[in-house]
């Protein structure tokens, strides 16, 4: 497999075809010449801002064609890129930034409002520049030389940074170019958050290949939209996460699709296709810690009892399951998972006792494996199964949460004396986070102040989605939570603040009927927030995917996020844009 680095394949491609398209927004399109081009110039000013070959370069920006220009030069400068998403709450920002040492944050005009106060420069990633004669050279990148660094949930309460090799990177693209038979005639989408590591995933295969990337646009409101955009821009293989997977695989597709391959992965795969699709549904698993895959497999069509597979190790990489004295178990036996080969990150960035703890060395050959925590059993045709976590970690729309990373940010409360968290599915296929505080003696329990003091430290993905006040946790004889016994949560409106509004007669009280549909809840209010009744970025798009079927309304999905109440969103119906 060609291992060159990637920024050194992104320059074959532009050498081979300079005038191709690399990368299409919406009206927006940059040729290889381009886009090369202005990530050279980029270089330079990186470089004359002080980064050098080894730092770590924050890019904080909107998915957009600079995002890819500021990845490329923070490669070609020989330092490191940090992915961050700028909508998450500035003292999370501020930690990241902190954390990651980083010697330069790049981002955009419009992200610049949302940024803490820095301790280091901030670079805007020009617009529209054809990168002028001024370009740096490329700086040579050996495979151990590190690549990005990406942040995940942590179980002590602070995200811990990943931080992935160029050989591991280098490993995953020659991987995914080979199975997928990508050439410079495809054209894939870039659909991912910009700080999950999927998005690594989407966009330098890609671009190696000398391939299209579609970046998506934030407007596709429902999987019947987000279908019409694939089929409409020729895409022929794009990565949906999971949840949205098992949408998109159950509308029906316009005769003429181009698509060949739509791979998914990030959360557990729950059924599979229905026959007559015209592309090949494939099921991925990888931590962060293996660059992003490391198993997967087709899902044929049918009605089968058990759960799709997430596949065989991908070529380089290395799965044992393991049982609790470290043997390895039969096929058929659950095991705990572990993986080895060129996929490994070095570890965790500033933790080494914690990389010590994940990066293990196993016999019989003393290879360097990582502790997933994930339980699986093997198949004797080689396919593995995931059964489950064997900590307290848990996979929601995507995202690898650490439960404790909540509950210490809860615990932080003035007001809380202690609190659990636990991922529940009172509603099949519904799955979301259930916060169980214990408040101190004397006071009174308010979850909206609890949510507002989540929401100001943690990302969105991790707000609890209900708060059940308890008197005191349930422990198992051994002192520890019992999260088995932990209660549903109540049905209705749970502790909302404010009181009741009943919506008005029209648009208010139909969007009120389809949020209780949509969200399982009783006596919506006209006032009341649609996130903090436990909705998310899926429950919206079905909100908005709803409207334009029964109302023959059109709303972006980020109308939802503008306007979370009934009568905002309400207004916004009676007047689209």
């Amino acid at each position: 497999m060609n291992t060159l680095p990637v920024q050194e394949l992104v320059s074959r491609a532009a050498e081979a075809r300079p005038e191709a398209i690399a990368v299409v927004q919406g009206t927006r399109r940059l040729t290889y010449r381009t886009l090369v081009r202005r990530a050279e110039s980029l270089a330079l000013r990186l470089q004359e801002s002080g980064v050098s070959p080894g730092d770590r370069v924050v890019l904080a920006t909107t998915r957009s064609p600079e995002m890819v220009v500021g990845m490329l030069a923070v490669l070609r400068a020989g330092a490191a890129y940090v992915p961050v998403d700028p909508g998450y709450p500035a003292q999370r920002l501020e930690f990241l930034i902190r954390d990651a040492g980083a010697r330069l944050v790049l981002t955009e005009p419009e992200v610049r409002p949302a940024l803490p106060a820095l301790d280091c420069p901030a670079l805007d990633v020009p617009r529209d520049e054809d990168g002028g004669e001024r370009r740096a050279a490329p700086v040579p990148a050996d495979g151990s030389d590190l690549a990005y660094c990406i942040y995940t949930s942590g179980s002590t309460g602070l995200p811990k940074g990943v931080e992935i090799a160029h050989e591991g990177l280098s490993h995953l693209v020659a991987w995914h170019r080979e199975a997928y038979g990508l050439t410079p005639q495809d054209r894939t989408t870039q659909i991912a958050g910009t700080a999950f590591d999927a998005s690594v995933w989407e966009i330098w295969p890609t671009l190696a290949a000398g391939a299209e990337l579609h970046l998506a646009a934030e407007e596709h409101s429902s999987a019947a939209e987000l279908v019409e955009w694939l089929t409409g821009a020729g895409i022929t293989v794009s990565f949906l996460p999971t949840p949205l997977a098992e949408l998109v695989i159950a509308e029906k597709w316009p005769t003429g699709t181009r698509l060949r391959y739509l791979l998914t992965g990030g959360d557990r795969l729950h059924r599979h296709p229905p026959a007559g699709l015209p592309f090949t549904l494939v099921n991925h698993y990888g931590p962060t810690e293996c660059t992003v895959v490391a198993t997967a497999g087709e899902v044929p069509a049918g009605d089968e009892d058990r759960e799709p597979s997430i596949g065989r190790p991908i070529r380089g990489i290395e799965a044992r399951l393991l049982d609790d004295r470290g043997a390895d178990v039969p096929d058929g036996a659950e095991g705990e998972l572990f993986l080895g080969g060129t996929g490994l990150a070095r570890g965790y960035l500033n933790r080494p006792e914690l990389t010590a703890e994940r990066f293990v060395t196993l016999e019989p050959d003393g290879s360097r494996y990582y502790r997933t925590g994930d339980l699986a059993v093997r198949d004797p045709d080689g396919s593995l199964r995931f059964v489950g976590r064997a900590d307290g970690q848990v996979k929601l729309r995507g995202f690898r949460i650490e439960l404790g990373e909540i509950e210490s940010a809860l615990c932080a409360h003035p007001r809380v004396g202690g609190a659990a968290v636990s991922l529940r599915e009172d509603v099949p296929g519904d799955p979301r986070l259930a916060a169980y505080p214990v408040f101190r003696p004397g006071e009174r329990p308010d979850a909206a102040a609890l949510r507002s003091w989540l929401a100001e430290r943690l990302p969105g993905h991790l707000v609890p989605a209900s708060f059940t006040p308890l008197d005191a946790l349930p422990l198992t004889r051994n002192g520890k939570v019992d999260r088995s016994a932990l209660p549903a949560p109540a049905e209705g409106r749970d502790e909302l603040a404010g009181a009741y509004v009943a919506p008005a007669a029209g648009v208010e009280a139909d969007l009120a009927r389809l949020w209780e549909e949509v969200l399982g809840v009783d006596r919506v209010g006209a006032l009341d927030d649609f996130f903090l009744l436990g909705g998310n970025s899926l429950s919206a798009a079905r909100v908005t995917g709803r409207l334009r079927e029964r109302l023959a309304v059109e709303l972006p999905l980020t109308a939802v996020f503008a306007e979370p109440t009934v009568r905002g969103l309400a207004g916004a119906v009676a007047s689209p844009r």
